[in-house]
């Protein structure tokens, strides 16, 4: 058994894919058990088989991504107002956030002026 606690954080999107495909190969290839915690239920739904929700220390849902990917359980569980979707190409549940979420403010902000890649990618 591999458990994990946050494996993806800190880490730009590229790489939590890269280490998610590595730890989804040990467990096909190689037959290990893994126990991961995920807060990031986008990567959990397109990654994981069984899923566990949990809100203040105690279990509330569980099952596969499929079964536990509603938007009644996510506004009850998280207090996030969404919708779910299938995935256009992972084939798995795709978690979209809306305006307007129960509990939070709303504030305005202005957009940054962009910045180009080869200003500072060099």
């Amino acid at each position: 058994i591999l458990m994990l606690d946050e494996p993806t954080s800190y880490l730009d999107l590229s790489h939590q894919y890269d280490l998610l495909n590595l730890i989804w190969q040990l467990n096909r290839e190689q037959g290990k058990t893994l126990v991961l915690v995920l807060h990031d239920l986008n990567l959990a739904f397109e990654f994981a088989d069984h899923l566990i929700y949990m809100k203040g220390g105690r279990i509330c849902a569980q099952g596969s991504p499929a079964a536990t990917a509603n938007p009644e359980l996510i506004e009850e569980i998280f207090g996030l107002h969404c919708e779910i979707r299938p995935h256009p190409q992972a084939f798995c549940p795709l978690l979209i956030p809306l305006a307007g979420q129960r509990n939070r403010r709303q504030v305005a902000m202005p957009a940054p002026p962009p910045v180009l890649c080869s200003d500072k990618c060099d």
